[in-house]
Parts: C-alpha cells; structure tokens; sequence
C-alpha cells in the first residue's frame, strides 16, 4: 500500500509540474498576444507628457506625427507576433474555449486601419482589469517580449552582422579549425582532409542557450551534427517560427522596429523607427546531409544525465545563466566524449546576481578558471574579446563585454 501511495503521489507530482508548465507556457502567450496594448498604453503616457508643452512647441517639435509614426510601429511588431502565435491557436481547442490560452487568443481582432487595432484599443482600456478576468501580463513578462523583438536583429538580421562576427564568428572558425573535414572528405581550401578526421555530419555539437537558433544553425550549416537547447518559452516561440513557420521564398520579408520602446539616449526619431528586415537569410536553406534540431527545456535536466554524448559543446553568453556556474561546467564535462571540446565564449554577468530570493554562486574568471582545471579540462587557448549583446548601434548608449574566449579540451 506505502508503494502504490507513492507511485500516486509522483504522479501527481508530475500532473502539477504539468500542469505549472501549462499555466507558464499560457503566461507567454498571453504576454505576447498583450504586446500591442501595453505598447499603446505607454505611448499614452509618452503622448501625455507631451501634452504639458506648449502648443507651438509641439507643432515646431512635430510630437503628434511622431506619435503616429511609432503607434504604426507598434501595429507592424503586433502583425509578426501575431504569426509567432498563429501555430498555437490550438490551444483555443484544447481548452474547450474557456482556459487562458482561449482568453487571449479570442481577443485579436483584424486592424482598423487608424493605426492601432480594435483588440488593442479594447484591451488597453481594460488595463485596470475587473475581478474575476485575467489580469495583464507582469511588466517583466512584457519586458521580455520586447527583448525578443531585439534578438531578431542580432541572430536573423543583416544589422545583426557585426555583434554576430564578434560573438560566433571566434567559435565558428574554433569548430572549423579543429573538424576540418567537411561533407564530402576534402577541407574549405579544397585539399584532402588528414585521415583522422571525421566527416563533420559525423561530430555532433550540442549549442545551450541557444536563443533564437542561428549559432546552432550555422554550425548545422557547417555540415556538423548540431542541436541547439533553450529554456525561454520567449525565445522557443520565436525560433519556431523563424525556423520552422516563417514562409521565407523571399528573405527579408518580414519588417520590424525593434527600437521604438527605447526612448531615451535617442539620437533622432528616424534612428527609433527604423525598420529592421530578417531574415537575412533563409532557414530552412541547410546542406542535405545537415542535421539540425532545437530541444525545449532546462540544461540542467536535460544533459545532467549525458555521458559521454558529445564531440563539442560551444556555449557563448551562456554559463553566467546558471544559479551555480561549478554546475554548469561538471555537466559540460561529463557530457563530453573522451578527447572532446568545450570552446565558450562571454561575460560573467550572473543572471541571478543581486535577486533576493534567488541562489546565485558569483565566481571571478581566475575562480571559474581554477573549477575549469580541477574537472580535467586543458585549456588549449584563452583571449578577450569584445562584444555587444542585442545592442543599438545607433543609440547614444552602448553596453560592451569584454569577454573570455576559451578552447577547452576533455582528456582522451
């Protein structure tokens, strides 16, 4: 009887996981579906404050066409997120039409063609929502989906170029250099590959923190056996639909203003409406011997249990993600194969640094270098490089990292 109540209770342990990653999974959506008024309630205020000028000044200024000009902003973002979300539309079936997901999803309405949507109007004027609705989303949540809206132009735009170069192209040309057969058995400058090395479909390459998926894309592209792993629901939406969903015959077809939230540190309001086409490419253009894939869920849970299952991890802005970063690189460690390479690249931000509630283990580079050594790693070669992250390149502020570059070998 003790057995059966405990195969019970994990049961229904695992239903309530279940059930928390249902209700966490709706939460996104609902931030998502909610961009379009929460953007068009803080141009109210923005429009507000405006509003106590004087009012030749505000003409001089031309303050009202730059209000419509990022209100029409606003309505292009909503029309991409509104195809990220179009896939997930069956929720409204699973849910009988009455859960969450349905909530939100019945809400969206075609545009009205005076700048901002019906649904949008609707909603923003139900910010201070009644009891018994769903509330909005959380301000962090919406924060998010802004983020997201940036990440499209550092992985799937030609602006991107540039912080891409910095970022992944040091990692890249890593990968390149020590697996230098491609398909085919000859290397890139057309000489015949050395004996030993095995055809790149052959290395498997596994890319945490994945993001929107164009680091593990162009090591797929490479010929390599590659599979990216995220975490965000945020970001799993996007690189869903950029990677599977998006109809791209025609790259850059898609136009975003990633820059119309930012309204400080603004050079000028051509610089904050200034559209942004991804991609730049086309996903679903890979080599036919190519083997790509994405896996959904916690690096943690997921690769904690791999021995032995890879011939090269490459993690870049990855590893200051961990609440204990000694964890993170154990599990690198371990899922490696004998002889294998972990090439990182990033800053030790520490996510979690400075959250009260939140485990946060915050080691200095010689602390997190000394863990490095004491798992068995050699460390082959160590730079700085300097990079941004899901900057503006025309904004009047700029973050850069200097950042650890290193190539990590696992004993044979």
């Amino acid at each position: 009887n003790r057995r059966m109540a405990a195969a019970d209770d994990g049961r229904s342990a695992e239903a309530d996981e279940d059930e928390d990653e249902r209700k966490h999974f709706a939460q996104v959506l609902r931030a998502f579906d909610f961009y379009r008024p929460h953007a068009h309630a803080r141009l109210d205020h923005i429009e507000a404050n405006y509003e106590r000028l004087p009012t030749d000044l505000r003409a001089l200024l031309g303050t009202e066409s730059k209000i419509r000009d990022l209100r029409q902003a606003v309505e292009e973002n909503g029309r991409v997120i509104d195809a990220i979300l179009e896939p997930h539309e069956i929720f409204e079936e699973d849910h009988g039409g009455d859960g969450m997901h349905a909530q939100v999803l019945h809400e969206r309405q075609v545009a009205t063609g005076a700048g901002e949507t019906r649904s949008a109007r609707d909603a923003r004027q139900r910010m201070h929502v009644p009891s018994g609705h769903v509330p909005p989303p959380l301000l962090s949540d919406m924060d998010k989906v802004k983020s997201t809206l940036k990440q499209f132009v550092r992985d799937w735009s030609a602006e991107g170029e540039e912080e891409r170069q910095a970022a992944y192209g040091p990692v890249l040309a890593d990968l390149e250099r020590l697996f230098p057969t491609p398909a085919g058995g000859r290397t890139h400058e057309g000489t015949d590959a050395p004996s030993n090395c095995p055809p790149r479909g052959d290395v498997r390459v596994l890319v945490p923190g994945a993001g929107l998926g164009r680091l593990a894309w162009e090591v797929a592209k490479r010929g390599f056996t590659s599979q990216g792993n995220e975490f965000s629901y945020h970001m799993l939406l996007a690189s869903n639909w950029v990677l599977n969903v998006a109809p791209v015959a025609h790259v850059g077809r898609f136009r975003l203003f990633p820059y119309i939230h930012q309204s400080i540190n603004v050079r000028s309001i051509r610089d904050q409406v200034r559209p942004v086409d991804v991609p730049d490419v086309d996903p679903s253009q890979l080599p036919e011997e190519a083997n790509f894939s994405m896996c959904a869920g916690d690096f943690l849970a997921i690769y904690g249990g791999q021995a032995e299952q890879w011939d090269a991890i490459v993690t870049v802005f990855f590893i200051d993600t961990a609440h204990d970063v000694t964890e993170y690189l154990r599990i690198i460690y371990n899922a490696l194969k004998p002889g294998g390479v972990w090439l990182n690249l990033g800053p030790l931000l520490y996510h979690y640094a400075e959250m009260a509630h939140e485990a946060s283990v915050e080691l200095t580079w010689e602390e997190v270098r000394v863990v490095i050594g004491a798992l068995g790693f050699a460390i082959e070669a160590e730079e700085w490089v300097r990079c941004t992250y899901a900057g503006n390149r025309m904004s009047m502020l700029h973050n850069v990292y200097d950042c650890v570059h290193t190539v990590c070998r696992k004993p044979s």
